[in-house]
């Protein structure tokens, strides 16, 4: 079984290349990580789906 490490031909270990992207993509990173606060909702006020 080969992984995506092997079929893209990656030389350096997979924590190496989260290391690399964390320093190098942090703003990118932090982003994607951001939470939107929100006021509270009544009960039966709105719907929500997952």
């Amino acid at each position: 079984m080969t992984t995506g490490r092997d079929e893209h031909k990656l030389k350096v270990s997979v924590s190496s290349f989260r290391r690399w992207v964390h320093a190098t993509l942090s703003d990118e990173v932090s982003r994607s990580q951001v939470t939107v606060p929100r006021d509270e909702v009544e009960p039966g006020e709105e719907a929500q789906i997952d």
